[in-house]
């Protein structure tokens, strides 16, 4: 269904490749931000994932924290209730981790996702195992 150029249902994919990330230097509370992306199906709104290599929270600091931040308002929507997945892809594209955020409502400025997103650790052994082998 679409009102007056807002549609309801309807899917949009990011794919954001951050390069060598297990030399990330950020610590327990900073983060890595996303390039700004435009959602043009939800009024052209802006959108970009904070990613916290080290954690949100201190509770948190063996932990990567992701959430997806709504950055500006479109004219005529506050508000919007949205449904998203949250994914960790592998080189050949497979989701290694994967979780499904329920519908929010997300006003300007704010940001849904999960502390606890995966181990730090965990993510670092999975992309060694996806990595190619040395041959001599």
């Amino acid at each position: 269904m679409d009102r007056d150029g807002f549609s309801v249902n309807k899917c949009f994919t990011f794919t954001w490749s951050i390069e060598n990330f297990s030399y990330s230097w950020q610590k327990n509370g900073e983060c890595i931000l996303s390039p700004v992306f435009i959602v043009d199906t939800m009024g052209k709104t802006k959108w970009r994932l904070k990613l916290y290599p080290k954690g949100y929270r201190k509770k948190t600091k063996s932990f990567i924290s992701i959430y997806l931040a709504r950055e500006s308002a479109s004219k005529e929507l506050s508000y919007h209730f949205i449904k998203f997945d949250l994914s960790f892809l592998a080189a050949d594209g497979s989701v290694l981790v994967s979780e499904d955020i329920t519908k929010n409502m997300f006003g300007v400025e704010k940001c849904w996702g999960t502390d606890g997103f995966v181990k730090h650790d965990e993510v670092l052994k999975i992309r060694k195992k996806d990595f190619p082998r040395k041959t001599s």
